[in-house]
């Protein structure tokens, strides 16, 4: 049965008012906390110091042995990032709580762009753009003072570069723009990982030559990086970042975000498995399928102890770009 062209749009609108309206309740919310002083997370402390410690040139990777007994457990180019801000608005949250909700914004900007190339829809483009904000994790976590949505960020600038890699102009570029959006990614936070390994697989489908070529720059650039910090910190890099990370799992945990990650994100969740199988059955899968899938798998990691809804937010942009396709 089709549907007439006025019952459309007239469903359309109201959900695009629907979602928009959930949009203004997500920016009072950041007006919120962009006015409350103290921490509403108990991370965001923890970020603020590692900022600080960076803006005075000190490393946040030390022996948490020795006094003061802190060490970081993440990346740092969130915490640079920070660093232009804090003369602006102060030792303070804000300036994370700022940049973190800045990230949700353009990666609400970016879903709907790469539905509306795709499409040349605009209402489906809206749409998806403002299911981002409509996501009961985003926001929770997106106008915090947390590393969790710029990652998301560079991940999905990163997969619309790789997915356009064969463009007959612009395909060398974008390559290269992918490979740094995937660094910033990682060197934001390390369950960006996933995303990279996406990315890769993507590549490695169209274009085997490329992506080998392509595999080894990214890990050697990304490998003396990492030695590099890691010999600045006197190995406190590796500690921190890789040994500390190791935590006990709980299956049961696992088991029960993925019940509510589906309860609550149900509908873009079914018609991005729809559009997967579509693409599997067609022998032709997108950076956006693989990557919704390899998120999917990630999310799994949510298990592990100190983890939670957050790890699902790459899941949930993904498949905000796929019901849309």
């Amino acid at each position: 049965m089709r549907i007439s062209k006025l019952a459309y749009w007239g469903l359309t609108a109201l959900a695009l008012g629907a979602l928009a309206a959930y949009f203004v309740i997500y920016v009072m919310y950041a007006a919120s906390l962009f006015r409350f002083p103290l921490d509403y997370d108990q991370g965001e402390g923890f970020e603020l110091n590692d900022a600080i410690l960076l803006s005075q040139g000190q490393w946040p990777y030390r022996d948490n042995h020795v006094y003061p007994f802190y060490a970081s457990n993440y990346p740092p180019l969130f915490h640079l990032l920070m660093v232009p801000l804090l003369p602006l608005v102060g030792r303070t949250l804000l300036a994370g709580r700022i940049l973190s909700f800045a990230a949700t914004l353009v990666i609400g900007a970016v879903a709907g762009r790469v539905v509306h190339q795709k499409t040349q829809r605009v209402e489906l483009a809206a749409l998806c753009g403002l299911m981002v904000f409509a996501s009961n994790y985003i926001y929770h976590v997106g106008p915090l003072s947390r590393l969790h949505m710029t990652m998301v960020m560079f991940e999905l600038l990163a997969i619309a570069f790789l997915d356009r890699s064969e463009d007959a102009r612009r395909g060398q570029r974008n390559v290269m723009a992918g490979l740094f959006f995937l660094t910033c990614a990682g060197w934001t936070k390390q369950l960006a990982l996933a995303t990279a390994v996406a990315g890769l697989i993507y590549l490695l489908l169209r274009n085997p030559r490329r992506a080998i070529l392509a595999g080894v720059v990214f890990a050697a650039l990304n490998g003396a990086l990492f030695l590099s910090v890691n010999a600045a910190t006197d190995g406190q890099w590796f500690v921190n970042i890789i040994q500390a990370n190791v935590n006990a799992y709980d299956v049961g945990q696992a088991i029960g975000l993925y019940r509510q990650w589906f309860r609550l994100h149900g509908v873009i969740i079914t018609l991005a498995g729809v559009y997967v199988i579509r693409e599997l059955l067609a022998r032709q899968m997108s950076a956006y399928s693989i990557w919704f899938v390899a998120a999917v798998l990630n999310s799994a990691l949510a298990g592990k102890w100190g983890a939670g809804e957050s790890y699902f937010t790459t899941a949930v942009v993904a498949a905000c770009v796929l019901a849309g396709l």
